[in-house]
């Protein structure tokens, strides 16, 4: 009797397998294939698309946007110890940033 109750508490794989194909067949009927039957619909596009032209620009446009504004904002530590050494090195600091925006 003992040796029979851990035999009884570990179901058969059979008896899991059964357990779990009932347990899926009740899932599909009580929700059915009501997401797959439909039509994809425009929010939810299906696999991968290639960004168009006007997407590639603009992606490409906000990453420089973002890259020069780190470069600035890398050079206003400069600009603020040119300051308080003279006020004469100022336009050195704006040529230096058009150089950087000359280099697109």
């Amino acid at each position: 009797m003992q040796k029979d109750a851990p035999a009884q508490a570990v179901p058969s794989r059979k008896k899991s397998g059964k357990a779990i194909s009932a347990l899926k067949a009740k899932l599909k009927k009580t929700f059915g294939r009501r997401h797959s039957d439909k039509a994809p619909s425009a929010h939810q596009p299906v696999g991968h698309r290639h960004p168009t032209e006007d997407e590639k620009r603009r992606r490409f446009n906000e990453r420089r946007q973002h890259q020069l504004h780190q470069q600035r904002s890398a050079l206003l530590p400069l600009n603020k110890s040119l300051v308080a050494q003279s006020p004469a090195s100022i336009p050195t600091y704006y040529r230096v940033l058009d150089w950087l925006e000359t280099l697109e």
